[in-house]
């Protein structure tokens, strides 16, 4: 019996911080945990009982954060971690002839920080 297993994880955080006189801060914690298992003991492919067995495992784990700060006469900070756990298992005990098994992992993180401080008492050192 064929077995299929997809699955899609996307986690998409941004941030914009904008302080006048003040700190502009920005903080991200994002986690995916995708455990997947298959596990087929059918039997495989003989010229009487039909095809082979087919085994497809997709997996696609996705993080995106971006984060902007500007402060003004303050501090632009921004602090972001990410952690994908992807432990995939495909067991096949069939006997007989081969069995088709295919698993893919796609694991991705994409970080972005831009911090921008503008410190105006040294704009005007006059004033």
């Amino acid at each position: 019996m064929p077995n299929f297993q997809i699955s899609i994880n996307d986690i998409n955080q941004t941030a914009a911080n904008t302080g006048v006189g003040a700190d502009a801060t920005s903080g991200q914690a994002a986690s995916i945990n995708d455990s997947d298992l298959i596990f087929d003991t059918g039997g495989s492919w003989d010229w009487y009982s039909g095809g082979p067995e087919v085994n497809v495992q997709l997996d696609t784990n996705v993080v995106n954060q971006t984060a902007v700060n500007t402060a003004l006469d303050g501090d632009a900070s921004s602090a972001q971690a990410a952690g994908i756990n992807d432990p995939d298992a495909l067991v096949d005990s069939g006997s007989g002839g081969p069995d088709f098994n295919f698993q893919i992992s796609t694991n991705l993180i994409n970080q972005t920080a831009v911090n921008t401080a503008v410190d105006v008492d040294s704009l005007f050192p006059l004033g």
